[in-house]
Parts: structure tokens; sequence; C-alpha cells
């Protein structure tokens, strides 16, 4: 059940930054192949999941990505991804993912960012 709800994090993660956000995914880098955060997204709004979205943040100078979700009935998974694809493997402190912010909710957000 563990390794399912981590699969779904990491695929969520994967596919949840919209290439037309305001905020450049992964800093728009050249050559960099972001549509595994399309694909979270896509995840998102097919499951009408008004819990998730998907911050950035930095972590030891590289952007990273998590797809996270604010329903206080359920447990998620932290699961931070490189701008190419590759999970961040613990242990870390989460004070070492600075500058977090939302870059995605869906519209129907049950989430409060304020």
């Amino acid at each position: 059940m563990r390794n399912l709800l981590c699969a779904g994090v990491i695929l969520i993660t994967l596919l949840a930054c919209d290439n037309d956000s305001s905020i450049p995914i992964c800093g728009d880098l050249e050559g960099t192949d972001v549509n595994w955060v399309q694909e979270q997204i896509t995840d998102i709004e097919t499951r009408e999941d008004p819990w998730g979205y998907i911050v950035q943040a930095e972590y030891k100078g590289d952007l990273v990505y998590a797809v996270l979700g604010c329903n206080p009935a359920a447990q998620y998974a932290l699961i931070y991804v490189r701008c190419n694809g590759e999970v961040i493997e613990g242990p870390y402190n989460l004070e070492e993912f600075r500058n977090q912010k939302v870059i995605w909710s869906p519209e129907n957000s049950n989430c409060n960012f304020n």
C-alpha cells in the first residue's frame, strides 16, 4: 500500500506543473524535459482532486518539486523530485527545502494557502 501511495505521489509530482505557469518550471532550462510536471497536473485534474497541489523549492542549489495535499483526513508521502525527474532520497531535513511556493493548484482547490 505504501509503495502504491509513493508511486502515486511521484506520478502526481511529475504531472503537477502547468507549462503556461507564470513561474518557470525548472527555470525553463534549455534542454530540460518537464513533461513529467504536466503529467502530474493532468493526473490531479483527471482525479478531480481538490486537495492536491504542486510546490517548487530550492534544495542544495537546485529547483525541486513536490506534489502535496492539504486533506486533513489523508496522509501524504513527502517526495521531492529534481528537474530531471530524479527523486531525492532521504534522509533529509525539511528545513533544507527553502523558498517553497505553490506553483499550481486546481481551480476547485480546497486548500488555503494564506
